[in-house]
């Protein structure tokens, strides 16, 4: 049985910060075996894999793979779009799935307010 779309789910928006924070959620449900392969990609850069996938059996002889994106955000992230891959036996070639990311600031630390990075 293969794996559904991958469906990415944003963890609120990111504020702009060194340090790494979980960004981005990944899910893919409804496969067996229950071997899976899973990446992240930052708009063209490297697929990097993900390193805390978690697969669950849920019950029903299927499978369900999670995984969080972490690192570290800053304001060149700011529309770029974040991809989950996964790859499993019974595909014949991997599916996606994308979403935009938007980076917020924090300038006024005190008052803990978020400003949308805007870039000139």
């Amino acid at each position: 049985m293969p794996p559904s779309e991958p469906s990415i789910s944003l963890l609120g928006p990111p504020v702009e910060s060194d340090n790494v924070v979980s960004i981005a959620r990944c899910t893919s449900v409804g496969f067996r075996p229950s071997d899976i392969n899973m990446t992240w990609t930052m708009q063209d850069g490297p697929a990097e894999p993900a390193i805390n996938k978690k697969v669950t059996d849920t019950g029903n002889v299927t499978f369900m793979v999670t995984s969080d994106y972490r690192r570290a955000v800053n304001r060149t992230l700011n529309g770029k779009t974040i991809t989950c891959r996964v790859s499993h036996a019974s595909l014949p070639s991997p599916r996606s799935g994308s979403k935009p990311l938007t980076v917020l600031c924090e300038y006024n630390i005190s008052y803990k307010v978020h400003y949308l990075c805007y870039f000139h």
